[in-house]
């Protein structure tokens, strides 16, 4: 299970649901290319208190790894992302 933090001020965090299913553009090391991962919310937590106060963490299952360009392939084929 991979993580994520949200910022508080951030306005997406109030359209996330549990159970939820998307692709995420996943961040790796900067000599590789970005992961796109197919994910599913399984909690979001609010911080409140510590390092990330007033922040949630977000906890994703990974379904499904996709290479990036077969991400831009189905991506182009649907109109983009």
């Amino acid at each position: 299970m991979k993580k994520i933090i949200v910022s508080a001020r951030c306005q997406y965090i109030y359209s996330l649901e549990t159970n939820t299913v998307s692709f995420l553009c996943y961040p790796t090391d900067s000599s590789s290319p970005p992961e796109y991962l197919k994910t599913q919310i399984k909690h979001i937590t609010k911080d409140e208190q510590g390092q990330f106060k007033g922040h949630s963490l977000v906890g994703l299952l990974v379904l499904e790894k996709q290479a990036s360009d077969q991400h831009k392939s189905a991506a182009d084929e649907k109109g983009g992302l």
